[in-house]
């Protein structure tokens, strides 16, 4: 028997905090099978507190950047003084991990962090571990993970080495100072007055105004600079160890060590095309659901592909080829496709949220039912392109020629960004703000 299966998860009630449609369903399928005392879900990172007094949950799993919000105000919510439980376990989630925020989580407080994707059995084993033994994780020049040192004893000396770790409190305002007697006016002699043989000749000196509060103080403090030692009559200095810097690649090494589950070493876009197609041809049986994420693949040819139903967010295709692709379904929340060639594509109800689409082709491209909202089209070839039922909530479309668009209504116009330099098809106008 596995030890989550002898972990008793009925009295257990865990908060998710989620908007990914696609990660929300593998988390519920298995937390399920769990049999928890309570599961309950949130979208949007500003539902969270309301939630917790609902709920009271054990622990907290959440995207790092939960919709509606910013991850790290979610955070100083859930540790507030407004908090329901400011001690709940809280386990982050990210797909993309940005070394200089997860500093800054750890100094609010997290106990476990998971990188997304992430196997089923491996984020069981993290959660239980987070519930059974949770433990801030900390941030050093050498070390980013679960805080492992053992509890100092009061007769313990403190330890004052290059690798202290301490948490820095933001420093408020002094106190005002106590009212003390106005000092008396020293004379100080004008040239004017004197001049003038006025009375008034004399004048208190001004009061330097008090020094600003700094509001810039970091969340983790630096580190103590190395002491001098004397070594042989002569003095050695240490190298001060550098500083770890934002990339994602200090991140990957600093995580704690996890099972590979769908991470791969290295990136191969045709594995990944061949692995998708069998996914499809045997309808999800066998291969492989491409996912792709913040890679850039600007250039690269992909002309007739098929990656229906795949995950291609936040990637870079700009001026790449994919005249005749089929993207159904697919998500390509937040990519580039500036200047890609999309001729004869479909992209019939794929979430095409955010992308940047400005001086691509679009001519006789399948968009029906696609969710182009915040998108730009600005400058687009859309000659033919079909966009029955497509939603342009906020859609840039300033400078584009959508004369020989079909399916395109009012409606549609009236919710997207033209100017004056749009050409819209017969019968249809720009709103009465943008004329």
């Amino acid at each position: 028997m596995s030890p989550a299966a002898k972990f008793d998860w009925s009295k257990r009630r865990i908060l998710v905090v989620e908007d990914d449609a696609e990660m929300l369903e593998k988390l519920r399928a298995t937390f399920t099978q769990l049999r928890l005392g309570a599961l309950d879900v949130v979208r949007d990172g500003g539902q969270v507190l309301a939630a917790m007094k609902r709920n009271m949950p054990s622990l907290i799993l959440m995207e790092a950047n939960p919709r509606g919000t910013d991850g790290l105000d979610v955070l100083r919510a859930i540790r507030g003084k407004e908090s329901p439980n400011p001690d709940v376990i809280v386990a982050v989630m990210v797909a993309v991990a940005d070394a200089e925020r997860l500093r800054r989580m750890c100094g609010i407080g997290i106990e476990s962090f998971i990188r997304k994707p992430v196997a089923a059995d491996v984020l069981i084993q993290r959660v239980q571990g987070a519930l059974v033994n949770p433990q801030r994780f900390i941030s050093s020049l050498s070390y980013f993970g679960p805080d492992r040192r053992k509890p100092r004893l009061a007769t313990d000396p403190p330890y004052l080495g290059l690798e202290r770790r301490r948490i820095v409190k933001v420093k408020e305002a002094p106190p005002p100072p106590r009212p003390v007697a106005a000092a008396p006016q020293v004379p100080v002699a004008r040239r004017s007055d004197m001049e003038g043989g006025g009375s008034n000749w004399f004048e208190a000196p001004a009061t330097p105004d008090p020094p600003p509060v700094r509001e810039d103080i970091p969340l983790v403090d630096e580190p103590l600079p190395p002491k001098k030692q004397i070594s042989g009559g002569a003095i050695e200095v240490p190298n001060k160890p550098k500083r770890a810097d934002n990339s994602d690649a200090w991140a990957e090494a600093m995580a704690p060590e996890e099972e590979a589950g769908e991470e791969e070493a290295g990136f191969d876009l045709k594995t990944k095309v061949n692995g998708h197609n069998d996914w499809i041809a045997t309808g999800g049986t066998g291969g492989t659901k491409a996912t792709i994420e913040n890679q850039d693949l600007s250039g690269a040819n992909l002309a007739g592909v098929n990656l229906s139903g795949a995950t291609l967010r936040n990637v870079r295709l700009s001026s790449a080829n994919l005249r005749g692709a089929v993207l159904q379904s697919t998500d390509l929340r937040g990519s580039d496709l500036s200047g890609a060639d999309l001729t004869d594509g479909d992209l019939t109800s794929s979430n095409m949220r955010r992308v940047e689409l400005s001086s691509a082709t679009l001519a006789s491209a399948r968009l029906a039912g696609t969710d182009l909202a915040g998108a730009s089209l600005r400058g687009a070839d859309m000659s033919g392109a079909d966009l029955r039922g497509a939603n342009l909530l906020d859609a840039d479309i300033a400078s584009t020629d959508l004369s020989a668009a079909t399916g395109l209504v009012q409606t549609q116009v009236n919710k997207a960004r033209p100017n004056s330099s749009t050409v819209l098809p017969p019968g249809l106008r720009r709103p009465p703000t943008e004329q």
